[in-house]
């Protein structure tokens, strides 16, 4: 027999339950995808905007379209009215319209990396999981996404430790420019409207007794 050492066994059955997860998935998904049209539509609507963008059309439009139609189903989570959520969010889109960061240094991004998308093992990084929104976009537009993922305590308070930590680690691997540091707030703000979108429609679509569980929309309305 062959001796197998706990902590590979470990990651074995770990890879092996992503696999099967996987494959399940894709076999739902297969099943149960929306028409291409759809399916194009809410990649592009939950996406961040391009930053190289070649036509009259507002990049933000598609989450100017996704805001207007969930704002008056908002009445059913507590702590939203409809008035304000409309007036929030289009406040907010408008702004980015006007301010949104272009010409920064950018590639392929995982644009969701939030801690149930990173496995370790004891303290150390094993993996990475759900691309499902990789894209190619503005590298500091995924570390405005970690900041917000991991940096933020349960009371919604910013923890600057944590994110000087982050900050020192991401450079030593790569060094942000001054103009991608100057994007940085701007950049959390319009991460933080993503996913309050992207959880406004989960938490208003996902039928009882789904596998999925919605997160809670108000905590980046929190954030912001």
């Amino acid at each position: 027999s062959l001796s197998c050492p706990m902590n590979q066994t470990r990651t074995f059955l770990i890879f092996a339950w992503l696999t099967v997860a996987t494959l399940l998935w894709m076999a739902w998904d297969k099943e149960h995808s929306a028409p291409p049209a759809v399916s194009a539509a809410t990649s592009s609507t939950l996406r961040t905007p391009p930053n190289d963008v070649t036509t009259s059309s507002s990049p933000w439009n598609p989450a100017r379209r996704r805001s207007s139609a969930i704002s008056p189903r908002c009445r059913c989570i507590r702590g939203f009215s409809d008035a304000s959520m409309a007036a929030e969010l289009k406040g907010e889109i408008d702004f980015f319209e006007a301010s949104w960061p272009t010409g920064l240094p950018s590639g392929v991004i995982h644009a969701d990396l939030f801690n149930d998308n990173v496995l370790f093992l004891h303290d150390r990084l094993s993996g990475l999981i759900d691309f499902y929104f990789a894209c190619n976009d503005a590298f500091a537009y995924d570390v405005a996404i970690c900041l917000n993922a991991w940096c933020f305590e349960p009371d919604h308070s910013f923890n600057v430790t944590k994110a000087r930590a982050f900050f020192n680690a991401y450079g030593r691997e790569r060094k942000l420019s001054e103009a991608e540091a100057a994007a940085l707030p701007l950049l959390a703000r319009g991460a933080a409207i993503r996913f309050l979108l992207t959880r406004l429609v989960d938490w208003l679509n996902v039928p009882p007794g789904a596998l999925v569980k919605p997160k809670d929309p108000l905590e980046y309305v929190r954030k912001l």
